[in-house]
């Protein structure tokens, strides 16, 4: 069985921030002995603040330990990512409480990212009515107490409280020097998008990038709609919109050739004096991970904390039988979502400070690479609108897409994502199986989520095709039982077939 693991996604977060971040210190603020320090072996330098009674305790485990009451050198911590926990749920003492959140206030103005969580049920004693309350009268609680201490998150959300359940009744604030945005010089940056047959949204994106700070520049790849038209007709004015085709001639014959586009896009981005390039669809939305901060600003901020590269966590858009169809933007329609689950979703790193070594084709648009890239930490965030009705699907699927890309199919092994759909399948989503896009509630439940892509569910197909070779032995086994004759009864008798049960049982798994 398992080990229990308290609050195990804050743990992973911890140590993706501390690997995103390139920092080399952690620290545990804790008043109790509920840790996963394991997970960090020894890659890091680890700090435990804490009681004096449970000094020895973290001492006899081989790490560092210091007294709560112990002073700090803050210019050698700077380099570190903090993780406070377990402090007012064991902590009744109000002198000890306080010295708690005066130790965490002076780590969240000296680190780079600093965790606090608190569980819940820690409020619910100062309810005499509390069954009837949720946990949104407890989270103001949370905000209160912060407050009184002078302490201001970047955030506030729910996250799991242990392995065993997804139930979320755990609060967790962020802090930090990263988190913690100012204002700095803006960045001139570019968002580069290919186009084919998107008349119906493409109006909508580059409107959307303008007023996020981000200059535009179209590739249409000879839509035979009104793309190209529609995009002329509203910004050949524009000197924020530029408009080209590629290839520079309509081509003879109909291909989709993603990547000579992607490397048109590299072309474009050294060829351009922007600072930043995104590297851009016709059918996304993109948001900077802090509240009400345009994404130009929020790119500015990763500039200038040294960062030249930005990953971005992706929700994708169904269509359902409820869509409102009363707004021109897709963004207010279409409003039930899932989180990309394939291993792709999981990285969108093509948001890059411009330079003249970027390979982005090589990687099929979802990573960008070259030399001494250092990725910010938090993911942006990514609201994609592939297929926006029945009618559009089949469309895209069948014509625009399915029938024109198979040179780059056989010689990249691109676009396999399209293999699992069928005319008679394209029906709109059930609304039940997605969840319903609201953002505040999106930004809190799925905080950890959005910022790093821990905690949600993958997909387990690329775990499956793992065991090919296991699968092809089983095979051969067939084969050689079938050429020798060996009788079922026989078999079934022997010693071997015995021994050899969980195998079969684990093929029987694998063939589901």
């Amino acid at each position: 069985m398992n080990q229990l693991v308290k609050q195990p996604c804050v743990w992973e977060f911890s140590k993706y921030l501390l690997d995103k971040s390139q920092s080399n210190t952690f620290i545990y603020i804790t008043a109790g002995k509920e840790h996963n320090l394991e997970i960090f072996n020894k890659k890091y330098s680890i700090l435990v603040i804490t009681i004096e009674e449970y000094v020895e305790y973290y001492n006899k485990l081989g790490y560092t330990t210091k007294n709560l009451n112990s002073n700090y050198n803050i210019k050698n911590l700077e380099n570190s990512v903090v993780i406070a926990n377990n402090i007012l749920e064991h902590i009744s003492n109000q002198k000890i409480l306080d010295k708690f959140l005066k130790t965490i206030k002076t780590f969240v103005n000296s680190s780079k990212y600093l965790l606090f969580t608190v569980d819940y049920e820690y409020f619910k004693k100062n309810h005499s009515n509390h069954e009837i309350l949720d946990e949104k009268c407890f989270l103001n609680d949370f905000y209160q107490l912060l407050a009184i201490h002078d302490l201001n998150p970047y955030s506030i959300g729910y996250t799991r409280n242990n392995n065993y359940t997804n139930e979320k009744n755990v609060f967790l604030s962020i802090f930090g020097k990263e988190t913690a945005i100012k204002k700095v010089p803006n960045v001139s940056c570019l968002a580069i998008i290919s186009t084919f047959n998107e008349k119906d949204i493409i109006l909508e994106v580059v409107y959307h990038l303008l007023n996020q700070g981000v200059d535009v520049h179209v590739m249409d790849n000879w839509s035979t709609d009104d793309t190209y038209r529609i995009l002329v007709n509203e910004y050949q004015n524009n000197k924020r919109v530029t408009i080209s085709r590629v290839p520079l001639e309509k081509p003879k014959h109909k291909q989709y050739k993603w990547h000579d586009i992607l490397s048109h896009k590299e072309k474009i981005a050294i060829d351009s004096d922007y600072d930043w390039i995104i590297h851009h669809d016709a059918d996304e939305i993109r948001y900077a991970p802090w509240e009400n901060i345009k994404l130009i600003e929020a790119i500015s901020w990763a500039n200038y904390l040294g960062y030249n590269a930005i990953d971005f966590s992706e929700i994708v858009f169904r269509f359902t039988d409820i869509n409102l169809d009363i707004y021109s933007e897709f963004e207010r329609n279409i409003l039930d979502y899932e989180f990309g689950r394939r291993d792709g979703h999981f990285l969108r790193v093509n948001t890059w400070k411009n330079n003249k070594d970027i390979s982005l084709a090589g990687y099929g648009g979802h990573n960008c690479e070259f030399p001494f890239k250092k990725v910010f930490p938090l993911k942006f965030l990514m609201k994609h609108y592939p297929l926006r009705n029945e009618e559009h699907a089949i469309e895209k699927i069948f014509k625009d897409r399915l029938p024109r890309f198979e040179s780059d199919r056989k010689k990249y092994g691109w676009h396999g994502h399209y293999d699992k759909h069928q005319k008679e399948n394209i029906k709109t989503w059930k609304d039940y199986n997605l969840i319903h896009y609201e953002k505040n509630r999106f930004n809190k439940k799925y905080l950890i989520e959005r910022l790093s892509g821990i905690g949600i569910i993958r997909d387990n197909s690329s775990a499956i095709d793992e065991n090919k070779e296991f699968k092809e032995e089983i095979k051969k086994l067939k084969k050689k039982l079938k050429k020798e004759k060996i009788t079922n009864k026989k078999m079934k008798g022997s010693l071997s077939w015995r021994i050899t049960k969980p195998i079969r049982k684990l093929k029987k798994i694998l063939s589901k």
